[in-house]
């Protein structure tokens, strides 16, 4: 290219850099907003709103931002009925803005959009509309819903604060395993419904379901706290799992670190109480109307396969106690318990705010060795905090022990110096073809897992031992995005 051609193109670039329209310089996107995460805020239900800035353009700088919220989506298609406009701010604020005067109500539903001015004053497009979905703000919020369980822990057995160590000189206190309680109620639905949002928590920790498909993609639900002072809520938006006429919601609750009794490895010795479910579920109506079913007596419980579950030693699981469909619709549920109104914790319900604990990863086995006791040592040739999902088949009644280590001894046994001992993990067959499990309720640290009871599926066995098909790890971890 001469010199003359080269000019001519530098002339024709800038020629079309200032036909740019001037709202194309700056755009807004990836909005977000939380509620009252900031801890000077003066309100619960104060809203922070931030967004990001994107340009073609160099040195393109953020001089004002308007919000405009409102509770239907087309009003911000339109501008009409809107309920809180923050009017032009001269602001560079782009994080964590707060919604000065807007005021939110709980369990409401908001829409919002933002809109920018760059450092010439030149204005953008308004944003993509974005959604706030509000929690329970106030203490009456929940006031019909009950804390309910399998049954009540006698005051004199409850161990809080908690004792460092084996605790054993705690004479009867924690020494009881804890029901593992599964809970049900069914509901009708009409064919008007909007929206349907599922407010929860269960202590120690729980696993929800709708019509017997697990709600949310959370693991060890919720965050531990002092549970004299904060419980943690979660809500969910349920609407996808509903349908028209019958359908049932179900829970499933272990012990966490509300009990932690006296068996097998432990850090800690404690007992806030037995494990307790508290949950209310908004049906709203397209016209308008709501239906709130609560947590209560009217609920019904049973024992589940869960035999027994530590947060620090392991789990038990005995799959010939399943109860098919017990959190579906049209489930006989006429050998359960009507559900116990128990002793409710005295922290305030709190929505959780952190992002949760989630199976992040998953690894197969790298080798596979036969030991001198006759049992299977697993590989995973990656040391990781997680738990094993095991894919096995065999006779009515087998049990098959899987014990997770960091480290083995020389001879290839697991070493569980550094994690603590006894820690394992049990499965009793139902025996009804192939059979899949995974722990709910507890986690460790392991590359090594010990198999005792089963054979692998590539090793030919002349005993009627169970086969063992497939084992992998799944890696649990905080699921926060990543940022940078």
């Amino acid at each position: 290219m001469n010199r003359y051609s080269f000019l001519i193109f530098t002339l024709i670039i800038a020629f079309c850099s200032c036909m740019t329209p001037e709202s194309t310089l700056l755009s807004v996107k990836n909005l977000k907003c939380t509620i009252n995460e900031q801890p000077n805020a003066t309100r619960e239900n104060a809203a922070f709103f931030s967004w990001q800035i994107t340009s073609e353009h160099r040195n393109q700088l953020q001089s004002a931002y308007q919000i405009v919220v409102a509770i239907n989506p087309d009003d911000l298609k339109t501008s009409k009925n809107i309920l809180w406009d923050s009017g032009k701010i001269t602001s560079d604020k782009s994080a964590l803005v707060l919604g000065d005067g807007l005021e939110l109500k709980s369990a409401q539903s908001y829409f919002w959009k933002v809109k920018i001015w760059n450092q010439d004053g030149k204005e953008t497009e308004w944003s993509e509309p974005a959604s706030i979905k509000t929690g329970l703000f106030l203490e009456q919020d929940w006031a019909e819903a009950k804390w309910i369980g399998y049954k009540d822990l006698p005051a004199e057995k409850r161990m809080v604060p908690g004792v460092h160590g084996n605790g054993d000189k705690l004479g009867d206190k924690c020494v009881d395993r804890p029901v593992v309680p599964l809970f049900r109620k069914e509901f009708e639905v009409s064919e008007n419904l909007e929206s349907a949002t599922l407010y929860i928590s269960g202590l120690g920790q729980y696993e929800a379901s709708i019509n017997g498909e697990k709600v949310g993609n959370a693991f060890l639900t919720p965050g531990w706290t002092n549970y004299d002072k904060t419980v943690f809520y979660n809500s969910y938006d349920v609407t996808s799992m509903i349908r028209p006429g019958k359908n049932a919601v179900g829970a499933i609750v272990g012990n966490g670190f509300c009990n932690i009794n006296r068996e097998r490895y432990r850090k800690l010795v404690i007992a806030f109480g037995e494990p307790k479910l508290i949950a209310q579920l908004r049906l709203r109506n397209k016209d308008g109307s709501e239906k709130i079913l609560v947590s209560g007596a009217d609920w019904k419980a049973s024992p589940s396969p869960i035999t027994f579950t530590s947060i620090y030693g392991g789990e038990d699981y005995d799959a010939r106690l399943e109860q098919t469909g017990w959190n579906q619709a049209n489930f006989n549920d006429q050998s359960w318990q009507q559900a116990v109104l128990v002793t409710p914790p005295s922290g305030k319900l709190t929505e959780e705010k952190d992002y949760p604990l989630e199976i992040k990863d998953t690894f197969s086995a790298k080798t596979i060795k036969k030991l001198n006791d006759g049992a299977y040592l697993y590989d995973f040739a990656q040391n990781a905090s997680g738990i094993v999902e095991i894919k096995v088949q065999g006779k009515k009644g087998t049990e098959i022990r899987l014990t997770p280590s960091e480290l083995i001894t020389k001879d290839g046994q697991p070493n569980q110096s550094a994690t603590g001992s006894p820690n394992y993990f049990s499965y009793i067959l139902k025996g009804d073809g192939i059979e899949i499990w995974k722990p709910r309720f507890s986690y460790t640290g392991l590359r090594y897992v010990k198999v005792e009871g089963a054979v692998p599926d590539s090793e030919k066995s002349a005993t009627d031992a169970a086969r063992l098909i497939e084992m992998k790890l799944l890696h649990n971890r905080n699921s926060t995005p990543q940022t940078g």
